[in-house]
């Protein structure tokens, strides 16, 4: 069997949210997976969102077979070659999440490739295939940015809550989490006016003073006060926020809308960028340069 770039995995479109919880890494599962498999590939890059988990191989082995032993059974679909390469541009352009070119997958590829390479399981291979892919990741997002769409799931929901409410002016909203995703809502929420009460599901280094300061820096709003453990913001002169109860939703789905021409022309890039870099890649895979 002849050695090769291969990706095996799921996404949101194939799994239900179960069955991606069920096959999500931690960082600590990430490292552990990388280390057990890297006796039996060339390289290997595991990126794992909430939306994907997806393993990218230069190896003989499966990289579906090698998910499998790791969390058991899994319907992952499977590519080999020049579709892996159209794949990865295509994942950093933001065309297989929810929200066509959000800006969050950028930063979770650079993550997984400098994960990967801290194992020593990421070579010069897959390192040049990620390093170009999510710089024309960055490239179709400046080409654009000047078209009407919301780049984040955070985004999506403010913008469907506006649109709910017509103006989010002294609307009281409650945040559940104070992760990555809670922060970018909470900070949008707060710059459109709305009283905003978020819960931290999980301890954050500094506490409830450093949330209150990291929305604070990027949206003119300042504490109000803290009740069981949950940080209260609010628009200056605003008063408190969303009473304890009150129902929140953190999954918006795919409920923005978004121009086909903006998928279809990003597609078109991302693939030219695929096979610019397919022809590099392939060339030193066939020399034997790891």
């Amino acid at each position: 069997m002849a050695v090769e770039f291969k990706i095996a995995g799921l996404d949101y479109r194939s799994a239900t949210v179960g069955v991606r919880e069920k096959m999500s890494f931690t960082e600590s599962g990430r490292r552990e997976l990388l280390r057990e498999i890297a006796p039996r590939v060339r390289e290997a890059v595991l990126i794992s969102t909430c939306n994907r988990t997806e393993l990218v191989v230069v190896s003989e082995e499966e990289p579906a077979g090698l998910l499998q032993r790791a969390r058991g059974g899994g319907n992952f679909f499977s590519l080999s070659g020049e579709a892996v390469v159209e794949r990865v541009f295509e994942i950093a352009a933001g065309l297989h999440s929810q929200i066509p070119l959000e800006d969050q997958i950028l930063g979770q590829m650079k993550e997984a490739l400098l994960l990967a390479r801290q194992e020593k399981v990421c070579g010069a291979l897959l390192g040049q295939l990620f390093q170009r892919a999510v710089a024309a990741g960055k490239e179709i997002r400046t080409k654009f940015k000047a078209l009407p769409h919301e780049a984040s799931a955070a985004a999506v929901a403010c913008a469907e809550a506006s649109a709910f409410y017509k103006s989010l002016k002294g609307v009281r909203a409650l945040v559940v989490g104070s992760g990555e995703m809670g922060m970018a809502a909470a900070k949008l929420l707060v710059e459109r006016g709305a009283e905003v009460r978020m819960t931290q599901r999980r301890r954050r280094k500094g506490g409830v003073d450093s949330v209150r300061r990291e929305v604070r820096g990027s949206a003119r709003m300042q504490p109000r006060d803290m009740r069981d453990g949950e940080p209260a913001l609010r628009p200056r002169g605003r008063g408190l926020l969303g009473r304890r109860g009150e129902a929140a939703d953190d999954r918006p789905g795919g409920a923005a809308r978004h121009r086909p021409s903006l998928r279809r022309a990003s597609v078109g890039d991302a693939r030219g960028h695929g096979r610019a870099g397919l022809q590099s890649a392939a060339g030193r895979l066939h020399a034997g340069d790891k």
